[in-house]
């Protein structure tokens, strides 16, 4: 779409020509404005035809009843009607007709009364009611295609009743509907005008409106790539800390009750060395995978670094971390992965380490209680990895090293 509106506005105003779709929404975009200016005109246009009534009780009594039908009665009842119509959104041919509509109401009161006065009157009558009505072919916020209707219903009616005026001829009667014509004619031309510049102007707003949120969007677009892993889909280091850090600091929340796991794939540099890099890449997305679809609606899993990973768990408890995190572990183990640098039939696995906070045990941030679980992911490893190791207590600052083993002896 934005493609398109840019075409128009390269273009010359004039030769703008709205799509289906567009003008659609134009028509839906402009309706507040178009019905208040459709709305006014038949409501002044009331006030006026029930002050004109009093004006020819005054000027012309013999009129009286006449007036009061015509002008106090009929017009008004008429355009509440139309305003009616112009109530809520309807179609553009239900639109277009309360011109031609107001228009015929306006010139058969002018005509009816001039034909009961006769003479001069009728031809006075008839001007009037064709200016009144003419300000109608310029104001109405309607298609061209009704305007040029509008305009044709008004020079017929002024026509129609302009032949049954016993003073002037027909020939007199057909040079002054000829010259009516041409006026407003005039005035077609300038509701286009008005139409082109409004569509002109919708444009641009359209415009700005779609490059709004093209940039919205190309922002969030980078937002999520400043945030995400590219190979595994889950979120970044940073993105983590900073999600982290507002869960930590929530109000309500206890910062007790929060629960770290970590993850490292064991012999993941053997995997790489003998499989190479694409399998890595392959066992990296298949262990975040088996990660996200183990925790909780509540959790939040991340890559920390590497082949390392890293889950908050809020509302945990000493009983339901320790069993999540060998979930983890033993979800992992079970996809039954193969690692070639482990020799026939091994397979790849990850030992996990998770630390709680319980109240009372020396908590100062989040950070203390990230190292623990990391802590006690190293114990894990120590330990002969595919292991899960619980930190419910303040760890040992330093890290135990592990006991090499043959494999790692062959990896390094």
């Amino acid at each position: 779409m934005l493609e398109d509106v840019e075409v128009m506005l390269r273009g010359r105003a004039r030769d703008i020509v709205l799509s289906n779709s567009l003008r659609d929404l134009y028509l839906a975009t402009s309706w507040g404005q178009r019905k208040r200016i459709a709305r006014s005109w038949l409501g002044w246009v009331s006030i006026v035809s029930v002050g004109v009534s009093g004006l020819n009780c005054v000027l012309h009594r013999e009129l009286l009843r006449e007036s009061l039908l015509m002008l106090a009665i009929f017009i008004p009842i008429l355009h509440a009607a139309l305003a009616h119509v112009w109530s809520r959104p309807r179609s553009s041919w239900i639109e277009g007709l309360t011109v031609p509509i107001a228009i015929i109401a306006l010139m058969t009161a002018g005509g009816v009364l001039g034909v009961y006065a006769g003479g001069l009157r009728l031809h006075d009558n008839l001007g009037v009611v064709l200016f009144a009505s003419t300000t109608a072919i310029v104001i109405f916020p309607v298609t061209l295609a009704w305007t040029v209707i509008g305009a044709i219903t008004a020079v017929a009616a002024y026509t129609g009743f302009g032949l049954l005026d016993p003073i002037r001829g027909t020939r007199e009667i057909l040079v002054y509907a000829t010259a009516f014509a041409l006026v407003t004619g005039c005035l077609i031309p300038a509701r286009n005008s008005i139409n082109t510049l409004l569509q002109h102007a919708f444009l641009l707003t359209l415009r700005d409106l779609l490059q709004g949120r093209a940039l919205e969007d190309a922002n969030l677009r980078l937002a999520v790539l400043a945030t995400t892993d590219a190979l595994t889909g889950l979120p970044n280091r940073r993105a983590f800390e900073e999600a982290a850090a507002r869960l930590w600091l929530q109000p309500g929340v206890n910062p007790p009750s929060i629960g770290i796991v970590m993850l490292d794939i064991d012999h993941f540099k053997c995997l790489n060395d003998t499989a190479g890099h694409a399998s890595g890449d392959r066992c990296l997305a298949a262990v975040a995978g088996a990660i996200r679809a183990c925790l909780t609606n509540n959790g939040m899993a991340a890559r920390y670094g590497g082949e390392e990973f890293i889950c908050i768990i809020p509302d945990a408890t000493a009983e339901n971390l320790g069993q999540l995190a060998d979930a983890l572990r033993a979800s992992i183990e079970a996809m039954s992965l193969s690692n070639p640098g482990l020799g026939q039939g091994g397979i790849v696995t990850v030992s996990a380490g998770a630390a709680l906070a319980l109240p009372g045990g020396g908590l100062e941030s989040l950070a203390i209680l990230i190292g623990r679980a990391d802590s006690a992911l190293y114990q894990a490893k120590s330990r002969g990895r595919n292991q899960t190791v619980t930190a419910l207590t303040p760890l040992a600052a330093e890290r135990p090293e592990p006991e090499p083993r043959a494999g790692d002896r062959l990896c390094a």
